[in-house]
């Protein structure tokens, strides 16, 4: 069997076997005609962040974490992503029209989300203040008038 240098741990594998990373990089390089050196340089191109949502890959060196981003005619492998941003991209059916779409109505409903927040904020700081401006005249009845 051919032997591999996992980059991260730096044993001697032999290819399909041994640690779980060797073993994901392997299925990459097989399924998606990628290198080891493709693969890790895709991870610091990356700074270990997913390509979508930039946030770092949930368990940091847990290969199992990260899947590769294919385009589904081509073959040809776009970038690595977080798990979320995989399946988002997947039931789209990497149609940016869909997602547009979904970007469209979350706006729609977050400004919306947005103004009720603001409204909800500005009764409550009024609640607020009146409940201090109770406490003060509370406090000067029980102090005579003085503060």
């Amino acid at each position: 069997m051919r032997q591999v240098y996992c980059k991260k741990c730096g044993t001697k594998q032999t290819v399909g076997l041994g640690c779980k990373e060797c073993q994901k990089i392997y299925r990459a390089m097989h399924k998606y005609g990628i290198t080891q050196y493709q693969w890790h340089q895709m991870i610091e191109e990356q700074e270990d962040k997913c390509a979508i949502c930039y946030k770092p890959w949930p368990v940091k060196n847990n290969m199992n974490q990260i899947f590769v981003d294919h385009d589904h005619f081509t073959g040809k492998v776009r970038g690595l992503l977080c798990n979320n941003c995989n399946s988002m991209i997947g039931f789209a059916k990497d149609d940016t029209s869909t997602l547009r779409g979904a970007i469209t109505y979350l706006d729609r409903y977050y400004k919306k989300s947005k103004k009720m927040l603001k409204k909800r904020n500005v009764f409550n700081n009024l609640q607020m203040l009146k409940m201090a401006n109770l406490k003060i005249l509370n406090f000067k009845h029980e102090n005579h008038g003085k503060l």
